[in-house]
């Protein structure tokens, strides 16, 4: 699987899916390579139900099955980037203000905003 993660990713809360490219804002342009099969380790097969819950299932008196790990995630991202926006920008700018300045000191040059 592959992440990117872009400094100018702007906040779209529409959803949360909408939301994710937000909370991968980096200094620079990136890409995360993951291997498919720790993907699908991480999300696991959901373990079988026992005799117990598989009779709660059938009197429909069981939990509803749990979400995929990846939409819990983005759910509780989307949550947290809801309530605390501005914080988190503010924050991402300095750190995007920081290395502006770190990369002048070193006399490189960068498009990027600050």
């Amino acid at each position: 699987g592959v992440a990117e993660f872009h400094p100018d990713a702007v906040l779209d809360l529409a959803s949360p899916a909408r939301a994710v490219p937000f909370t991968r804002r980096s200094p620079d342009p990136l890409l995360q390579l993951v291997p498919l099969a720790l993907l699908q380790q991480v999300r696991g097969a959901p373990p079988a139900a026992g005799l117990a819950q598989q009779a709660q299932m059938l009197g429909g008196t069981a939990a509803p099955p749990r979400r995929d790990a990846a939409d819990r995630i983005a759910a509780q991202n989307h949550a947290t980037l809801a309530r605390a926006h501005v914080e988190i920008e503010r924050a991402l700018d300095a750190i995007a203000a920081d290395r502006a300045a770190a990369y002048a000191r070193a006399g490189i040059t960068s498009s990027r905003r600050p």
